[in-house]
C-alpha cells in the first residue's frame, strides 16, 4: 500500500465531506471562520487538520449531522507529523463491527483496559466510539517511531473503509477485522463470544497477556528479626537466591509460589538438621530412618514442619499466638466477607475431618488448618486439572477475597516465620556441619 496514494484518498473524502456541509447556510454561520477557502492537501493537513476540527466540533457541538468518522480521520493528520515512509507493509481491507465497550471487561494491555489498540500482526484495530480517548491515544503514538506512524495510517485506512458508518445507541467500541468475510462478520455480530475469543488468541500470538495482573510491591525490607553478624548463613545460598527473585518480582502469585519453595526447602532440611544433630558417625540405619521421614506425602510432612513452626517463640509469643492473632483480625475487618473466604478455602480443600470449616473451627485448629491451607494454595496455583479449584489471575479477578487473602495475611506470615528461621539460624531448619562422617578414623 503506497502512503502517497492513501493520503490522497484521505484528502479527497475529507474535501469531499467539508464541501457537502458547508452547503448548508446553517453549518456556514456555526462554523464561521474556522475553514478556509483552500482545500486541506500534502502541504497544509498538519495545520488546516485543526482548523477543521474546530469546525467539526462546533457541528457536533450543536447536533448537526456529520459523518461519524470525519473527526477521528481529522484527529489522526492533526497527529501524523511528518511522514518518512513510502509504504505500508500490507494491503488491507477492512471491515468493523460495533459492540458494547463491556464485552472487553476482562481483556487488558499492561493491567489497563484495552479502549484503542493496534495488532499489528493480525491487522486488528479495536477503537473507542469517545473522540477524548481515541485523541488520547493518537497523542501516545505521536514521535517520528516508523511502527507508530504505521498504526496511524492503518487506523486511517480502516476508518476510510467504514466512512459511511453510522454509530449505534450502546455499541461504545470497534472493532476494525482485516480481510474478514461478511458471513464471518455476521456470525461474530451473532455470538459474540467467539469474537472474544478470537480476539484473545490475537493477543497471545502476538506476545501479549490479556489477563489483569495482580501484583504485591512489597519486599522484604523490614521484619522484628535482623541480620546477626555472628551466625553463619552461607548454608542458606540457594534459598537467599529465592529471596532476591522474591524482592524482584511484584506478581502476586509468583511471590507466594516462591515463598512456598523455600517451606518446602524447610520440610527437607528438618529431618537433615534432626540427623546431624542426633548421631556423630552415620550409618544405614541413619539413612534408612532420613529415608523414611521424608517418603512420604508433601502434606503430611508440611503439616509437621508447621507444627514444629508453630511451637516456636517468635518475640513474646509463640508462632501460633502470632498467627491466631493476625487471622482473628483479618477476619474480623468489616471489609472481609466471612462467608466468601470460607467458601474459598472450602474449594481448596481446607476443612475438617468432616468436611466442615467456618471462622471457629478455622481458628480453634490452626495448626492443621494453616498448613493446610499454605499447602493447598500451592496446589490450587500450580495445577490446573478440571477436579481441582484453580487459581489464577482470572480467579483472583472475580474473586477479591483471595486477593486480599494472599497480601494481607499468608504472604506477611510467610515472610515471618521464614526470614525468622533463616536470621536465628534456627536449629529446626540449620545444619551443624557442612558434611556428613560416615566413618572414624582410630
Amino acid at each position: 500500500m503506497i502512503v502517497s496514494e492513501l493520503l490522497e484518498i484521505i484528502f479527497q473524502k475529507i474535501n469531499q465531506e467539508i464541501d457537502q456541509i458547508m452547503q448548508s447556510q446553517v453549518n456556514e454561520v456555526l462554523i464561521g471562520d474556522s475553514i478556509a477557502a483552500e482545500e486541506i492537501t500534502i502541504n497544509n493537513y498538519s495545520m488546516l487538520s485543526s482548523n477543521y476540527l474546530t469546525a467539526i466540533d462546533a457541528l457536533l457541538s450543536d447536533h448537526q449531522d456529520v459523518k461519524f468518522f470525519l473527526k477521528n480521520l481529522l484527529l489522526i493528520l492533526q497527529q501524523l507529523g511528518n511522514i518518512e515512509i513510502d509504504q505500508l507493509p500490507n494491503d488491507i481491507n477492512f471491515k468493523l463491527i460495533d459492540i458494547p465497550k463491556s464485552l472487553l471487561n476482562g481483556l487488558y494491555i499492561n493491567n489497563n483496559e484495552i479502549n484503542n489498540l493496534y495488532l499489528f500482526e493480525n491487522n486488528i484495530a479495536i477503537v473507542s466510539t469517545s473522540y477524548n480517548q481515541f485523541a488520547e491515544y493518537l497523542t501516545h503514538l505521536n514521535n517520528h517511531d516508523t511502527a507508530k506512524v504505521e498504526t496511524m495510517l492503518y487506523l486511517a485506512k480502516a476508518i476510510l473503509d467504514n466512512l459511511n458508518y453510522e454509530k449505534r445507541n450502546g455499541n461504545d467500541c470497534i472493532v476494525f477485522l482485516s480481510n474478514c468475510t461478511d458471513v464471518e462478520l455476521d456470525n461474530y455480530r451473532q455470538n459474540t463470544t467467539e469474537l472474544i475469543s478470537y480476539l484473545k488468541l490475537c493477543l497471545l500470538s502476538e506476545g501479549k497477556s490479556f489477563h489483569k495482573h495482580y501484583t504485591l510491591n512489597d519486599s522484604i525490607i523490614s521484619s522484628q528479626a535482623s541480620c546477626d553478624p555472628n551466625k553463619k548463613y552461607s548454608q542458606y545460598n540457594e534459598i537467599l537466591y529465592i529471596l532476591s527473585e522474591y524482592n524482584y518480582s511484584n506478581d502476586l502469585l509468583n511471590k507466594y509460589f516462591l515463598l512456598y519453595t523455600i517451606i518446602e526447602n524447610f520440610m527437607y532440611r528438618k529431618p537433615i538438621a534432626q540427623m546431624l544433630r542426633s548421631s556423630q558417625e552415620f550409618s544405614i540405619r541413619d539413612f534408612k530412618r532420613f529415608y523414611s521421614k521424608i517418603d512420604s506425602n508433601e502434606g503430611q510432612k508440611i503439616s509437621e514442619l508447621f507444627k514444629s513452626i508453630l511451637n516456636i517463640n517468635f518475640g513474646s509469643q509463640t508462632f501460633h499466638d502470632e498467627i491466631k492473632t493476625n487471622i482473628e483480625t483479618f477476619f474480623n475487618r468489616s471489609d472481609i466477607n466471612e462467608t466468601n473466604l470460607i467458601s474459598f478455602l472450602l474449594k481448596i480443600g481446607v476443612s475438617n475431618s468432616n468436611g466442615e470449616l467456618d471462622k471457629n473451627k478455622y481458628i480453634d485448629n490452626l495448626i492443621n488448618t494453616f498448613s493446610k491451607t499454605i499447602y493447598q494454595l500451592r496446589n490450587s496455583i500450580l495445577h490446573n486439572t478440571a477436579t481441582e479449584f484453580h487459581i489464577t489471575h482470572y480467579e483472583l479477578s472475580k474473586n477479591g477475597i483471595i486477593v486480599n487473602f494472599l497480601q494481607e495475611f499468608i504472604i506477611p506470615m510467610l515472610e515471618k516465620i521464614i526470614l525468622y528461621l533463616i536470621f536465628e539460624n534456627h536449629e529446626l531448619i540449620s545444619y551443624e556441619n557442612n558434611s556428613l562422617l560416615l566413618y572414624g578414623e582410630t
